[in-house]
């Protein structure tokens, strides 16, 4: 699903407060350097969703979630790869999305 335009632009930090709002985590708890799927996998979705919505590279997404840019590519293709084939995590990020959508409108997730 593609985000509808919108009345302002999507920025990595609102991605990022979508993520953590859907999955109860804090703006901290998504750049930490635990590996603990709780966190590594709204982490992925962030970086999916990220570089799905906004122009930034990949460099420049890493830097803002404190990882490099081939992490940023294994979580895009990792989320990509369980959305097709797992029907939760596809919810997970259309969720989020929607999140995303209302943010989009100026409502605070």
């Amino acid at each position: 699903m593609i985000i509808p335009s919108a009345k302002r632009p999507i920025f990595l930090g609102d991605i990022e407060n979508a993520v953590a709002a859907r999955f109860g985590l804090t703006r901290e708890a998504m750049r930490c350097l635990s590996r603990a799927r709780a966190v590594a996998r709204p982490r992925q979705i962030a970086m999916f969703l990220a570089r799905e919505v906004t122009d930034h590279s990949l460099p420049r997404i890493g830097r803002h979630f404190g990882r490099d840019h081939t992490t940023v590519l294994h979580a895009v293709r990792r989320i990509k790869r369980l959305a097709a084939d797992d029907p939760r995590i596809a919810a997970e990020v259309e969720g989020c999305r929607e999140l995303l959508a209302r943010a989009r409108e100026g409502e605070v997730p």
